[in-house]
């Protein structure tokens, strides 16, 4: 997973100029397994093995591809966490996240919801082309 996430998750933090994490299902709950920070001075850290709490996960993320939902950071105010479901098949792994922070000359919310989407359907993409090559 790390191989195909890496490139992906290092573009969309330089784009968005802000850190990105995969954050992987694991017995019922999600936690950060991978995590990408930009060149910027500031940036969200999420530290690897985190548990990270979807809010509003009763609304089926699974049933939501290609786009992105966000939710108020709990630690942090001016913080936005943006997620989108990654899929392995049908089967939904992880969410691809990354904080979206209201700054001046920063990517708006709509343009962190549309990278960070852009880029979990890319990460999915990439796991159907590791399975048919496979």
């Amino acid at each position: 997973m790390t191989e195909y996430a890496m490139p992906v998750m290092d573009q969309l933090a330089e784009a968005l100029q802000q850190s990105c994490q995969l954050v992987v299902r694991q017995e019922g709950s999600f936690h950060v397994r991978l995590q990408s920070v930009p060149s910027a001075a500031f940036y969200v850290n999420m530290p690897t093995g985190m548990a990270y709490q979807v809010q509003d996960a009763g609304n089926n993320i699974s049933d939501q591809p290609y786009k992105a939902d966000q939710q108020p950071n709990p630690n942090l105010p001016d913080v936005t966490d943006v997620y989108a479901p990654v899929f392995q098949g049908t089967s939904l792994v992880a969410l691809l996240v990354s904080s979206c922070v209201k700054r001046r000359n920063g990517p708006s919310l709509e343009e962190c919801r549309a990278q960070v989407a852009a880029a979990a359907n890319r990460l999915s993409q990439s796991f159907i082309a590791q399975a048919l090559v496979a």
